[in-house]
C-alpha cells in the first residue's frame, strides 16, 4: 500500500486545507493554471500545527477549497507508518491524491511577502 493508495480513499470534503512549502527560488504560480504536484499525493492541513522540515528563503503558504481528501486515521498504526505520521496528531494531516486537479486562483502576490514574509496562492478544486 502506497501513500496515494490511502489518498485515494476519501473520506470527505473540506472547506479549506493549507501547505507550507519553502524554497529557495521564486516557484511559479500562475491563475488559471493547475497546480503541479508533480503527479504524486500529498500531505495537507485542516488548522493543525506544522512546520517545514526544510530551510529557504522563499515561504508559500498555500490554501485550497472544496477539495476531496482522505482524513488521516491517527488510530490506524499501519497507514501511519506508511505515511510516517506516527506522534502527528497536533498536524491534523489530510491527503490529497495525486490525480486531484488544483487550480491556481490567486498567485503569489510581491506586497504579500513584502508585508508578511511569505506569498499567499489560492487553489480551487477542478472536477473532470
Amino acid at each position: 500500500m502506497t501513500k496515494n493508495d490511502i489518498a485515494r480513499n476519501i473520506t470527505g470534503i473540506e472547506k479549506e486545507i493549507t501547505r507550507v512549502i519553502v524554497s529557495n527560488y521564486e516557484l511559479d504560480f500562475t491563475e488559471d493554471t493547475i497546480y503541479d504536484n508533480l503527479g504524486k499525493a500529498e500531505s495537507w492541513s485542516i488548522g493543525g500545527e506544522f512546520t517545514p522540515e526544510t530551510n529557504g528563503q522563499y515561504v508559500y503558504l498555500l490554501k485550497a477549497y472544496n477539495v476531496p481528501v482522505q482524513h488521516v486515521e491517527y488510530s490506524n498504526k499501519e497507514e501511519l507508518e506508511i505515511l510516517g505520521a506516527t506522534g502527528c496528531e497536533k498536524e491534523k494531516e489530510v491527503l490529497v491524491a495525486a490525480e486531484t486537479k488544483l487550480v491556481v486562483t490567486w498567485e503569489p502576490q510581491d506586497v504579500d511577502y513584502e508585508e508578511m514574509g511569505y506569498f499567499v496562492v489560492e487553489l480551487e478544486y477542478k472536477r473532470d
